[in-house]
Parts: C-alpha cells; sequence; structure tokens
C-alpha cells in the first residue's frame, strides 16, 4: 500500500486572494445596480442609493474575504476612492502583523 504523502487542498482551509480594487469596485457597482459608465472614484455613492444595509453586506463580503474592515471605517466618506484607501489600509496593515 501506498500512501500519498502530498498535502490536500480543503477549500474552507484556503487564505483568499487579496481584494482588489477592481473587486471592490465591481461590488459597489453590482450591490447598487449602477451602469459601470457613471462610476467614478468620486461618486457620491450614497447619492446612488447606498443605504446601512448595502454597506454592511459589502463589509460582511470583505471581511469573509479577509479584510478586517468595520463598518464606521466605511461611514465617514462613500466614495469608492475612500472605501479602496481604508480597505488596502486593512490588508497593509494585516501583512505587517
Amino acid at each position: 500500500m501506498e500512501i500519498d504523502t502530498e498535502p490536500t487542498t480543503d477549500s474552507a482551509c484556503t487564505t483568499p486572494a487579496p481584494l482588489t480594487r477592481q473587486a471592490v469596485e465591481d461590488d459597489i457597482v453590482e450591490i447598487l445596480d449602477l451602469d459601470r459608465a457613471i462610476v467614478t472614484g468620486d461618486t457620491d455613492l450614497l447619492d446612488h442609493g447606498l443605504d446601512s444595509i448595502r454597506a454592511m453586506y459589502l463589509v460582511d463580503k470583505w471581511q469573509a474575504q479577509g479584510v478586517d474592515i468595520q463598518f464606521l471605517e466605511l461611514a465617514e466618506e462613500s466614495t469608492i476612492n475612500a472605501w479602496w484607501a481604508a480597505v488596502e489600509a486593512k490588508m497593509e496593515e494585516a501583512a505587517r502583523a
């Protein structure tokens, strides 16, 4: 009998890939059902239907992808640029830890 010594991969144990700005933008565009052509980094998401429920959904999604972001960190400014800066800072902080 031969014993397999190769490590097995369990999808539940794999580390998620780092979140990208494109993924953040895609998530926002999808949850707000926006036309990608009208969205810029400075678009005020509140003007396009962002509410606390949708914001919490995005926070939960990004936390599940390994980003330790909190709702209050996104609440101060509701633009893609601001949110990406917060997400990116959290990922850099985690990488240094």
